[in-house]
């Protein structure tokens, strides 16, 4: 903002957000997937600003799968399960494009620079000499010691320190039920 200084732009970002807080107005992205599913992309202030993701479907039930902010909550997804997400996603071609920052690879694991290619074509206003760099970055997301394993219980979670979807983790929220949601939700596709 032209003339504010850095302390007034958070004083003002931060007025701006306690007015919607306020009305009950609240910064969300709804991607709707078949069978009365959504993923949520939730813009949220208090202590610390935090962008969640979160999976839900038409019953109410909801889950937190991590989040992006100061002290991140991640990864939400695995890249096999944003490519399958993008399929039952009933939004703009390009919408699984929000849910690869939250989806670290591991180091073992193929990214799909096609597919997230042709995603990326799909933006209005993204010129094609940008693609490949924007394809790269993406793909650049990958955490080495990260692993992900299948549980007969729980489904598909992993050893990251801060994950919600690592059970062992004192920052995870998650309980058994939500596992199972997950598991529902997601699938089991062992790749």
């Amino acid at each position: 903002m032209d003339g504010f200084s850095p302390e007034d732009e958070t004083r003002e970002y931060q007025r701006l957000f306690e007015r919607h807080w306020d009305a009950g107005i609240w910064p969300f992205i709804l991607l709707p997937a078949s069978g009365s599913k959504f993923v949520e992309l939730e813009f949220a202030t208090g202590a610390e600003y935090q962008e969640r993701v979160w999976l839900g479907d038409g019953c109410g039930r909801r889950v937190l799968l991590g989040y992006h902010s100061g002290h991140f909550s991640l990864p939400s997804f695995r890249i096999a399960e944003v490519l399958a997400l993008h399929k039952s996603l009933r939004a703009h071609p390009s919408a699984a494009l929000l849910l690869l920052p939250g989806a670290y690879r591991c180091v073992d694991e193929t990214f799909p620079r096609d597919i997230v290619a042709d995603w990326v074509k799909q933006v209005p206003g993204i010129k094609a000499e940008c693609i490949p760099d924007l394809v790269e970055s993406l793909a650049a997301n990958c955490v080495p010691d990260l692993r992900w394993r299948l549980d007969g219980d729980l489904g598909w979670i992993n050893d990251g320190k801060y994950s919600q979807r690592n059970p062992d983790s004192s920052m995870s929220v998650l309980r058994p039920d939500d596992f199972g949601f997950i598991r529902e939700f997601l699938g089991d596709d062992p790749r």
